[in-house]
């Protein structure tokens, strides 16, 4: 597996050689790549619409192509079309690892930066796992030269950049602290609200839970604890379950058993968000979502002891939501039929991990990649 992994990459650096000898950079053209969706993001979204607002005379190319087992081959061709397009481009924005972009040498004039797709991280990732179960193998990181070749990475806050500097491996100079625009998107989510009543009008008659859960790469039975104590008859119930759960457990929907329990599958987590009263998650940057807006936020961690083992955690959410954490469905669901919460608990987080909350994230983001294309 090495050598053809060795080989791989050998080719790719001769095929990417010419590729550049017979390129130059454009500096009014703005690449954006991703191989988190099919779709752009979020965040790509706002930056396209502001860019062309505002700076209409730079060119960008948006590259989006979800990677997995499935699609290898299909992804190999489009290295190519990335290799291409990096090579032309004044600024390249990435929001994971993208293979051409750490593992070849790009032109000096060339500025690449890394915005991390969901806001803050509570869960360790990148180098912070290679020795752990979740994590990737050490000597393949190393192979592929795992979140190297950035200049500059996107933070949410000062205390967030603490751990991107361990799971980027990444001094915090290059750490700027700007925000996802997403976190404006979030703040504007009321807008959607109207739209989510009028396909689900029912849940206009009760308080809304809405259940966001990250995933697990290993067996456990929280899903099914949760659905077993969810209190239908007093609340609706949504249930959102992080797509990458399905590749590792594709039959995890046979544990929502109870008719009562919405999915909504064909609005986006944050549109759900707009109408949820209460919200409850685990480990997912989700809870940073509900923060934004201030929204009575719950815990149901279960597996919180396993989930330290198999992952680690950069924050520590038994600590910081202290008496909302809760490792029992049961009693959880009866500290929030008592209707008392402490909203200073949630603000606190807020203020500490998401600093930009003033609406201008995507305006000040992209007035950052303008500067960077007149260096």
């Amino acid at each position: 597996m090495t050598v053809l992994i060795s080989l791989f990459k050998w080719h790719l650096q001769i095929v990417y050689f010419f590729i550049k000898l017979f390129t130059k950079v454009d500096n009014k053209k703005i690449l954006f790549l991703s191989r988190q969706s099919n779709e752009p993001s979020i965040d790509f979204e706002l930056m396209r619409d502001d860019l062309h607002k505002r700076y209409p005379d730079y060119e960008l190319t948006i590259l989006t192509k979800r990677m997995n087992r499935r699609n290898f081959i299909a992804y190999y061709f489009h290295l190519y079309k990335q290799m291409t397009s990096i090579a032309k481009s004044k600024v390249v924005l990435a929001d994971d690892y993208i293979i051409p972009i750490s593992i070849l040498k790009h032109k000096k004039e060339t500025t690449i930066i890394e915005i991390c797709h969901g806001i803050s991280n509570i869960k360790q990732f990148g180098y912070q796992t290679l020795k752990k179960e979740s994590g990737r193998g050490e000597k393949m990181a190393k192979l592929m030269k795992m979140h190297r070749g950035y200049d500059y990475l996107i933070s949410t806050s000062a205390e967030t950049s603490k751990f991107y500097a361990k799971a980027f491996d990444m001094p915090l100079s290059k750490i700027v602290n700007i925000g996802n625009p997403k976190i404006d998107y979030i703040l504007g989510l009321g807008k959607y609200k109207d739209k989510v009543y009028k396909k689900y009008p029912k849940l206009k008659d009760k308080p809304t839970i809405l259940y966001v859960s990250t995933f697990r790469t290993y067996d456990d039975d929280f899903l099914e604890q949760f659905v077993k104590a969810a209190p239908t008859d007093k609340f609706n119930i949504i249930i959102n379950i992080h797509p990458t759960a399905y590749d590792y457990h594709p039959d995890i929907d046979k544990y929502i058993t109870n008719d009562e329990i919405y999915r909504c599958r064909d609005f986006s987590t944050q549109e759900l968000l707009s109408v949820a009263d209460i919200c409850i998650t685990d480990y997912s940057s989700f809870i940073f979502e509900c923060a934004i807006l201030e929204k009575p936020t719950y815990l149901f961690i279960s597996d919180y002891k396993k989930y330290i083992k198999n992952n680690g955690l950069n924050v520590d959410v038994k600590k910081e939501l202290g008496k909302y954490a809760f490792e029992d469905a049961k009693k959880m669901f009866k500290e929030i039929s008592k209707n008392k919460y402490d909203y200073s608990v949630i603000k606190q987080l807020k203020d500490k991990y998401v600093s930009n909350c003033d609406g201008k994230a995507t305006q000040t983001l992209v007035d950052f990649l303008i500067e960077q294309t007149k260096k």
